[in-house]
């Protein structure tokens, strides 16, 4: 079976793989040819996802980076913050704040290593790179 074969399989033979995989991988057993391709593919399938998700990342970023661009008015979506973002330039706490929810900018403050705005819905000043401008 080659990768695109694999692919076009259902998910629930994804996840038997994965656990026949891990199965064989803790009990120290042999794998058979088929066994090692679909362990490469499902490597591969992992990769591809992680790879995925990074560009996913960097396409959220590069479209916020004209900071500038920013102004009151604007519709802000709430797409998810870590603590190292909420902690960077002393920046409010997101945990009162719905993800994927549209809010407005009330005010914009750019600051020389970050940006925050803050929300006409929600009290706090909040580092910019938590959302998605005017989705």
């Amino acid at each position: 079976m080659n990768y695109e074969e694999f692919l076009d399989q259902p998910t629930t033979f994804m996840d038997d793989m994965v656990k026949l995989i891990n199965i064989k991988h803790k009990y120290r057993l042999e794998f058979t040819q088929q066994e090692k391709e679909i362990n490469q593919h499902i490597m591969t399938y992992g990769e591809e996802m992680k790879i995925n998700a990074l560009r996913t990342q960097f396409e959220r970023c590069y479209t916020c980076s004209d900071i500038n661009s920013i102004k009151k008015g604007d519709k802000a979506k709430f797409i998810g913050c870590s603590k190292e973002q909420i902690a960077w330039g002393n920046c409010d706490d997101t945990s009162h704040l719905i993800l994927d929810y549209i809010y407005t900018v009330d005010e914009v403050e750019v600051r020389s290593q970050h940006t925050k705005i803050k929300l006409v819905e929600k009290q706090g000043r909040f580092n910019s790179v938590c959302f998605e401008f005017n989705p």
